[in-house]
């Protein structure tokens, strides 16, 4: 499930306690943040700066021994700094289908990112990672994914398959890891997008390093838009900053960062007026506000040539209010602590480490009023084995368990604990530079979120943890002018949780379910070829076969899953500094979300197409983009009504321009 402005999932909206309890975490976090920025910084000052080999932006050989065990795509530095778009989300929009990005809302702050075909639930089953800092709610509600400055990103890694022993829950269709860029000299970047819709968005981004090692980074910036449809007006207002130290043996930094967002909900269509006016609104009520509050503590610390320790504390809390079919306010926070060693034994690569959460959700609206709060552990190890010098053995697993309270509308408190354990074995072989092999078996598992401990059906006191493995092979062909990548995969869950739309008197916004068996087969490959010094062709093909394997559903196809989706992209430099870019991204046809019967009609399969036209004079880059050249029209998100046996819609914008200017003075 993500951001569905629908009645029977308001609970999307569902964020944390009262602040009275709020204050105490928040405090000794960074009372602990202060103590130890300031130690090290006194260590700093008497020693030279130089950075440990192993670091969290250095391609180290652990890092690619690690990739080379599992299909990568990246993103690089170049490729974001030329593309014309400007937030993250619209840039995996444009260049990859491997990730697929759904929104039921129209909030772009809050787009969702499926792997491996997950429909609702994608946003619990796809893991995001920013410098190693999960970008995780405590409920349902989707991360604000552009709250990340494109300007502050070194290189987007993209990680398809379970990586549940290495990175825990949530990790079970892939993993997106988003690394910062470390200031090793001055950095100013400013941006400038204006486009339909009364699109206006202006960002900067300031940076530097110091004597004795000192740096920073400042970003912030403001996005407003009316966005195609009538009552959908957003405004997104960020600022962050970053402050540290890199000295003898290591790094210290600590990120504060705060956005409001603000958002008005135009409502679904149904059939009749999507055909009619897709523009048009449902809904001139609806809209919610959003405050989140970020603190995070990184240290990176060289014990030894062989061993680094890696430390992450971390806090965040989201207070949200509005009218969404009635008044509501809510709010939910979460403390992290995440250490990790690095090192190796008799050549021997080692990660082992223990991940800890605490959080807790409150919501309360004129209908009913929810609270929960958990608390997890993890411990966790990977080692990476040469058995000879072309062929890697890894072996990881993970043991997580957590206990939560939650309090249902019944006004009863449920007390459960979960408890899960994944392991991961995998053979890599790389006979020469060109050519990689990979054969892994993973687990995988992710426990209820807030929001559904809280909404279970009726007969049903907790939800049962959703554990599954995967099983994947494949090869990466790797040469002066492309890189090929082909993996089959076989995904199985058990327990998977989902959504059930069926509304009571006791669960009047629906319920959330286990289901007993699903099982996802499929195939995906990609190609990035020079075809010329400056003609560039990309494309990537995704099939998927999802469906449930037992139960009443047993052989249907998962709703909202297409079977099939690609993307092919062509860059051509024409000119000297002069540049195009052509896109073109296809979603096959799907049953509408909730249809597990697979009685509606199947959602047709769409193109949207793109083109853009660049000019790079450094430090300037001005960009043109039209977005969606044939003014397709396509439903982002369909939903069936099993009553009424009709389907919902929350059309996708139109044609649409947009000028971008940005100014680079690296």
């Amino acid at each position: 499930m993500m951001g569905i402005i629908q009645p029977k999932k308001i609970i999307a909206f569902g964020l944390i306690q009262n602040k009275k309890t709020r204050q105490t975490p928040l405090t000794r976090l960074l009372l602990i943040f202060i103590c130890a920025f300031i130690s090290i910084n006194a260590l700093a000052l008497t020693k030279p700066t130089v950075i440990p080999e192993v670091t969290s932006h250095s391609k180290s050989t652990l890092g690619k021994k690690q990739e080379a065990r599992v299909q990568t795509t990246h993103i690089t530095r170049k490729e974001i700094a030329e593309s014309p778009v400007v937030n993250l989300s619209e840039l995996l929009r444009q260049e990859q289908s491997i990730v697929r990005i759904t929104n039921n809302s129209t909030n772009t702050s809050q787009p969702v990112l499926s792997i491996r075909g997950f429909g609702d639930n994608a946003v619990a089953n796809t893991l995001i990672l920013v410098d190693g800092f999960p970008l995780t709610n405590p409920s349902l509600l989707p991360p604000n994914f552009n709250s990340i400055a494109l300007s502050d990103i070194e290189r987007v890694d993209i990680l398809q398959g379970s990586e549940g022993s290495l990175w825990g829950g949530q990790a079970v269709g892939g993993v997106v890891n988003i690394i910062t860029r470390h200031p090793e000299k001055q950095i100013i970047e400013l941006t400038a997008g204006l486009g339909s819709f009364n699109k206006n968005y202006f960002s900067a981004f300031v940076g530097n390093k110091f004597h004795h090692g000192v740096f920073f980074k400042l970003y912030g910036f403001t996005d407003q838009t009316n966005h195609y449809r009538q009552h959908n007006r957003q405004t997104d207002n960020n600022i962050a900053a970053q402050a540290g130290m890199d000295y003898a043996r290591g790094t210290i930094y600590l990120n504060v960062q705060t956005y409001h967002d603000s958002f008005q909900f135009p409502g679904p269509l149904t059939q009749a007026q999507f055909e009619a006016n897709p523009r048009q609104g449902t809904n001139f009520k609806n809209v919610y506000y959003l405050d989140t509050h970020v603190y995070q503590l990184f240290n990176k610390h060289e014990i030894n040539e062989h061993w680094i320790l890696e430390t992450r504390l971390s806090h965040h809390d989201i207070h949200g209010d509005g009218f969404t079919f009635f008044p509501f306010d809510s709010h939910e926070w979460m403390n992290s602590v995440r250490p990790r060693f690095i090192g190796s034994v008799r050549n021997n690569k080692i990660i082992f480490g223990y991940d800890g959460f605490n959080s807790r959700y409150h919501l309360i609206n004129t209908k009913t009023e929810v609270s929960a709060s958990a608390q997890q552990n993890n411990l966790y190890a990977q080692t990476i084995v040469p058995i000879f010098s072309q062929l890697d053995l890894t072996l990881g697993g993970r043991l997580a368990w957590q206990y939560n309270r939650a309090l249902q509308i019944s006004k009863q408190y449920v007390i459960n604990t979960d408890r899960a354990l994944v392991t991961e074995q995998g053979l890599s072989f790389h006979p020469n530079q060109e050519w990689q092999f990979f054969l892994r078996r993973d687990g995988n598992f992710r426990f209820p979120k807030a929001t559904e401990a809280v909404w279970t059906p009726a007969r049903t006191n907790v939800l049962q943890p959703q554990t599954g493995v995967s099983y994947e092979a494949g090869t990466i062909w790797t040469t002066a002018r492309q890189t090929a990548q082909l993996s089959v995969y076989q995904l199985q869950l058990h327990n998977e949780i989902a959504f059930d739309p069926t509304q009571t008197p006791s669960q009047p916004f629906g319920s959330y379910q286990n289901f007993d068996h699903t099982r996802r087969v499929g195939v995906t490959v990609t190609e990035s070829y020079h075809v010329t010094p400056k003609l560039l062709l990309d494309t990537q093909l995704n099939y998927v076969d999802a469906r449930f394997a037992s139960g009443p559903y047993s052989g249907n196809m998962i709703p909202a899953v297409p079977a099939v989706n690609g993307n092919v992209g062509l860059s051509y430099e024409f000119m000297p500094r002069w540049k195009t870019r052509l896109d073109t991204l296809y979603t096959g046809s799907r049953y509408a979300s909730e249809d597990e019967a697979n009685v509606g009609k199947k959602q047709p399969g769409y193109w949207l197409n793109s083109v853009a036209i660049q000019y790079m004079l450094k430090p300037v880059n001005v960009s043109f983009e039209v977005i969606n050249v044939f003014n397709q029209r396509y439903s982002t998100y369909n939903l069936y009504n099993p009553v009424s046996k009709t389907v919902n819609y929350n059309p996708g914008a139109g044609r649409s321009y947009l000028l971008t200017a940005k100014l680079n003075l690296d």
